[in-house]
């Protein structure tokens, strides 16, 4: 089942109904993008605010992994859950220390690119 919402700013954003579903996709992007085993641990929902204003809003998914060398966390989410390429996952390695911080650290390196 899919279902479509609107955000605060009234963009429609599509929702797949299985979270289960979901959950085990960004596993599964996970293990092949770090080369690492993952389980989910919790699932938590944020809001980032610049001036008062929303800049950011959904939810983090956080994942314990096995046998990185690095670090035993990785935090993933996705604005569009049906398309592996726009998946996000951020390891915990420091200055990311939790699901807010690594949100503020893509949303840090995105303001780093140039205009076009």
């Amino acid at each position: 089942m899919l279902l479509l919402w609107e955000d605060l700013e009234g963009n429609r954003v599509k929702f797949m109904g299985d979270q289960q579903e979901y959950i085990e996709r960004l596993r599964r992007i996970i293990s092949q993008r770090h080369g690492s085993g993952a389980e989910h641990i919790r699932s938590v929902p944020l809001c980032e605010k610049l001036k008062g204003k929303i800049i950011w809003e959904g939810t983090v998914e956080v994942f314990r992994l096995t046998g990185h060398p690095k670090t035993n966390r990785c935090f993933a989410w996705s604005s569009d859950k049906t398309d592996d390429e726009d998946v996000v996952t951020v390891l915990g390695i420091s200055p990311v220390v939790g699901p807010a911080t690594a949100v503020q650290s893509t949303l840090f390196s995105q303001s780093d690119r140039p205009q076009t």
